[in-house]
């Protein structure tokens, strides 16, 4: 659960919150998403960069309906943590669909010509957005070797996007778009929340360290003012501890922000 700082000071008082582990540290929402979208902005500014999106998508198995895309520009990730775990460390990527113009067509055969089911273009304030779930202990590259903590956008899973309809059509939609990230180079699908200074000999430094995310209390209540909220918590060991703490599991750990 959430405190207040008397909450807090009150039941640290005395005894330990950490499970063992030397340090432990929060990176909150809207910290982690300033942070992403300060890179989506430095790397507009790059040629390899993918600012917009053209192509071809199947909306149907049998590639017998198409979508085609045109100048299609996606916002910067935005984390958000209602399907956060202790025990998965799941977040949720939304991308914002800020233009460009889609249209949905239905090949024709022998027996029916084709025909344009609907094409319109996108606007920033139609609401439309892909979103994918990413798992941070799971994904490639996490933690590098230098403690660099990072969303790996190619690693996604449960991609979906509601520029279509048919729900069916909406995964087989952010499928394309899951091909298109792992077709970028990493440095312009890979995005850092953070690091820790593993070089330093200091007993005190940080040794190693695991990846959790967790959900604010109102934060997974799809109805409250703050769904989504929560944090990226770090579990660190220092370099003189000879072994790491206790594996959280939910519930066992507070929310400490």
């Amino acid at each position: 659960m959430s405190y207040s700082l008397a909450e807090l000071t009150q039941k640290m008082s005395g005894t330990s919150v950490t499970l063992g582990w030397d340090a432990v540290v929060f990176m909150n929402r809207a910290k982690v998403n300033s942070l992403l979208e300060q890179q989506y902005i430095t790397r507009f500014n790059r040629d390899s960069f993918m600012k917009s999106i053209t192509g071809v998508a199947n909306m149907t198995k049998e590639g017998d309906e198409i979508l085609e895309i045109s100048g299609l520009i996606l916002s910067q990730p935005r984390l958000s943590f209602e399907t956060a775990s202790l025990r998965n460390s799941r977040v949720t990527a939304t991308l914002d669909i800020v233009s460009g113009t889609v249209t949905y067509v239905r090949k024709g055969s022998n027996s029916a010509p084709g025909s344009v089911v609907y094409s319109y273009v996108v606007t920033a304030n139609q609401g439309y957005t892909l979103t994918m779930d990413i798992d941070l202990t799971a994904s490639k590259g996490t933690v590098n070797e230098q403690g660099k903590v990072i969303v790996d956008i190619g690693e996604s899973y449960n991609c979906r996007c509601d520029l279509v309809r048919e729900e069916s059509s909406q995964e087989l939609l952010g499928k394309f778009f899951k091909d298109l990230y792992m077709e970028q180079k990493p440095e312009d699908r890979v995005y850092e929340l953070g690091a820790l200074d593993l070089r330093d000999v200091d007993l005190l430094a940080p040794r190693s360290f695991i990846i959790r995310t967790m959900a604010a209390e109102p934060g997974a209540l799809r109805n409250s003012d703050g769904y989504g909220d929560g944090a990226v918590v770090l579990l660190v060991r220092t370099k003189g501890n000879p072994k790491e703490g206790e594996t959280p599991m939910e519930g066992s750990f507070d929310y400490l922000i």
